[in-house]
């Protein structure tokens, strides 16, 4: 039996938690002998945690050596929450909340290089090695399928505002912008991704990701 992995990837405030949540309940209804999970940004084990805690007293770019530390904790994290799904049998629909096209993003973001050609290549294999998705996947009975929830920068922050009562900030912005402009040159780099306009309403965002999901799911 096929198992069906799919991902969301975006930037904050584009719906991601949102739509995992929602999809979770629907998929779990709509195929009974499925167990469906989402494997959210941070795991409730021991790295998910303490990166958790480290970002809610606001220092956890601080307390990291560097931007490389942090991204290698957080696929740590996320990785060891799929091998732990998957030993317990329990992987049949996973919906995640970001996964590696979201870790190249902000790697990317993050280094400030991302007008450097040789060091977008050389961090995108890196990364890519460290998940070594493309191999595992192709050796497996799994279907990958990624999706990307499109919004304006402005209309995401204005939703992160919200939700953290956040100042405005220009830095913020514009790291938004440069976040998008790097998804968009993976996404064209990819190929294989769906992309879906997170700027309508939430429920007409988890109708269009549905649709897609019923036709692929056997």
């Amino acid at each position: 039996m096929n198992s069906y992995w799919f991902y969301f990837e975006g930037i904050a405030g584009s719906g991601k938690t949102t739509q995992c949540n929602l999809l979770k309940k629907e998929l779990t209804d709509h195929y009974p002998h499925f167990s469906v999970h989402c494997i959210n940004e941070f795991s409730n084990d021991l790295i998910g945690k303490y990166i958790h805690k480290k970002i809610g007293q606001g220092d956890f770019r601080i307390q990291c050596f560097d931007d490389l530390s942090r991204h290698l904790m957080v696929i740590a994290d996320r990785l060891g929450s799929i091998h732990k799904l998957v030993n317990e049998s329990k992987a049949d629909i996973l919906l995640f909340d970001r996964f590696i096209m979201s870790d190249l993003a902000h790697a990317i973001t993050d280094s400030k290089g991302s007008n450097d050609i040789e060091h977008r290549e050389i961090l995108l294999r890196s990364i890519k090695k460290i998940y070594n998705i493309e191999n595992t996947l192709s050796k497996s009975n799994i279907i990958s399928v990624y999706f990307y929830l499109s919004t304006s920068f402005e209309i995401a922050y204005s939703r992160v505002q919200g939700r953290n009562n956040l100042k405005h900030n220009n830095n913020q912005l514009e790291f938004l912008e440069n976040l998008i402009g790097n998804y968009n040159y993976l996404i064209n780099r990819e190929k294989k991704v769906n992309i879906i306009n997170a700027d309508n309403s939430v429920f007409e965002v988890q109708s269009a990701i549905l649709n897609k999901i019923k036709r692929i799911i056997k």
